[in-house]
């Protein structure tokens, strides 16, 4: 079977493209070949030629990997892009998977005018899925919020997907020496892009409570939107925060390996006129492919996640004294670190991307023979259906 799949680059300024290579590289059973969507491009010309391939009569699936922020200005690419691939895949009858990494509706929106901005999502999320023949979801969550707006025909629920085998081996003492630590000093990190939803600000707050520990902030702005949000951060830290800048591939392994605990203090925030939330991470999955202890923000997401493998602390960061008192609680609890570690692996075992590429593939399977294919989970139970 040979499947195309349309995503952003994989070159460290696309969470979806990295993403997508996690995924190719365990699709044994398939011939994949990527279309890549130009970063924070707003020339229609180049979305409809890269629709023009994408929709080319040369592969039995096209599989869009799909978030807003990669169609340029209030998702206006969206328009040209669907329209030809649609177009051309409804012609040649070629089916078209859509994965949903970011579900909105009129609730996540923001400002004047939001009664006519709710009617221009609505109407954008109907394109999105109006020519796919079935639409992933990678939480509940985020299908809860998409399908608010607008109810696809067939969809369903899997696991983002996390790295059993780790790409880069080293020793802890050795990656810390790496960034620049000595082997005995506690290094707390938040890995990762950094833009107002993920947080990054409270790790300067911690920091300053924590002087006797180090911190890391493992990653630079992911669009240059969010420059002076990066440089407030570089002004106000401290001399135990650093802040990396974008890191080379080995470098953002290392800083996983070198953390003795690692912080995701992501929270809502307002991003041009959207009030975005984290609605899955593949950050989080990394931790789990290093099995590494996390305390996360009180998000629906995290929640879920405790309830369902207890494999990370939670706390609100808002409160300095509550996240200063559960990361203080953690550093001083081995048994609770290891706990939490050992579910990570257990959470990475069970949400493996070979798992997430097999589902993948009998989802493809099934578009092309024009079956409805039920929602599943990593423990083979339906979460959910459509039809």
């Amino acid at each position: 079977m040979k499947v195309k799949i349309v995503t952003g680059p994989a070159d460290g300024r696309s969470g979806i493209g990295d993403y997508t290579e996690e995924l190719v590289k365990e699709m044994s059973e398939v011939e994949v070949n990527q279309v890549i969507l130009p970063m924070e491009c707003n020339n229609p010309l180049v979305f409809m030629k890269q629709a023009l391939l994408a929709g080319a009569n040369d592969s039995d699936v096209v599989h869009v990997q799909h978030e807003y922020g990669m169609y340029g200005l209030f998702a206006g690419m969206t328009w040209p892009f669907f329209s030809v691939l649609y177009l051309l895949t409804r012609l040649r009858g070629i089916p078209v998977v859509v994965t949903i990494h970011e579900g909105l509706n009129a609730n996540h929106l923001s400002g004047p005018a939001r009664g006519l901005k709710g009617l221009y999502l609505r109407i954008l999320n109907f394109l999105i899925v109006s020519g796919a023949s079935h639409v992933i979801f990678l939480s509940n969550r985020t299908a809860d919020e998409f399908i608010e707006s607008v109810r696809p025909g067939a969809f369903t629920v899997l696991p983002h997907g996390a790295t059993k085998e780790r790409p880069f081996e080293i020793s802890k003492d050795e990656a810390k020496s790496r960034l620049g630590y000595d082997p005995e000093q506690t290094v707390i990190t938040q890995p990762g892009y950094i833009e107002p939803r993920k947080g990054n600000d409270h790790m300067v707050d911690l920091a300053t409570e924590f002087d006797d520990h180090e911190f890391l902030l493992a990653g630079g702005p992911s669009k240059e939107a969010y420059e002076e949000y990066y440089n407030d951060i570089l002004d106000n830290a401290s001399d135990n925060l650093t802040v990396s800048g974008f890191l080379e591939e080995d470098e953002f392994h290392a800083a996983f390996i070198a953390s003795d605990l690692i912080i995701l203090p992501y929270q809502q925030a307002e991003q041009g006129g959207i009030i975005n939330t984290v609605g899955q991470s593949g950050i989080f999955n990394w931790c789990a492919t290093y099995a590494k202890p996390v305390v996360a923000a009180d998000l629906p997401y995290f929640r879920s996640l405790k309830q369902e493998w207890e494999c990370l602390e939670i706390c609100d960061f808002d409160r300095i004294d509550d996240a200063e008192r559960t990361v203080q609680t953690l550093l001083r609890d081995n048994l609770q670190r290891e706990k939490l570690s050992q579910n990570m692996r257990e959470y990475a075992e069970a949400c493996s991307y070979a798992n997430v590429a097999e589902l993948h593939h009998d989802i493809y399977e099934q578009t092309r023979s024009e079956e409805p294919t039920r929602g599943t989970s990593v423990s083979g139970e339906v979460i959910k259906r459509g039809d």
